[in-house]
């Protein structure tokens, strides 16, 4: 089975801006810091972050960070 990826854009975490991902590192220090990629993914698009993860969208919501989707508002949007 061919799987075709040319619609995918695939980016090193080397072209994220280092002030990103150091404040994303920061947020999630606490929290889950295997998670600090997804944050700064999420502020370099200007993107939502698409999870079910409660305790890092709780943790990151009490910090101000609200960008986050939830399953059922991507269903609604279709």
């Amino acid at each position: 089975m061919d799987i075709n990826t040319s619609s995918i854009l695939f980016i090193s975490e080397a072209q994220i801006p280092l002030d990103m991902l150091e404040r994303a590192e920061k947020l999630v220090s606490d929290i889950d810091p295997k998670d600090a990629l997804y944050v700064a993914l999420s502020d370099f698009f200007h993107c939502p972050i698409w999870s079910g993860d409660l305790k890092l969208k709780d943790g990151l919501t009490n910090k101000g960070f609200d960008r986050f989707i939830a399953i059922e508002e991507l269903l609604r949007s279709k």
